[in-house]
């Protein structure tokens, strides 16, 4: 049993979020299976895909700066 609540243990309602779009307030990084491709999902509904785990994560705390999608 976690000592964690389920509404703060990591991976809580992943299962409930529709693929390619991130709930309200969450950010959101998606891996391409077969390719080292990843796609970073914004709360405000831009997406952005690229290689670069980084770069994706600098796009998405961008956020207002990002251009939308």
């Amino acid at each position: 049993m976690s000592p964690l609540p389920a509404s703060v243990r990591p991976g809580a309602g992943a299962a409930r979020d529709a693929p390619g779009r991130a709930r309200a307030g969450r950010l959101r990084v998606e891996w391409s299976p077969g390719s080292d491709l990843l796609t970073g999902i914004c709360h405000c509904g831009a997406h952005r895909t690229a290689e670069d785990p980084a770069e994706i994560w600098a796009w998405l705390l961008a956020h207002p700066a990002h251009p939308g999608a």
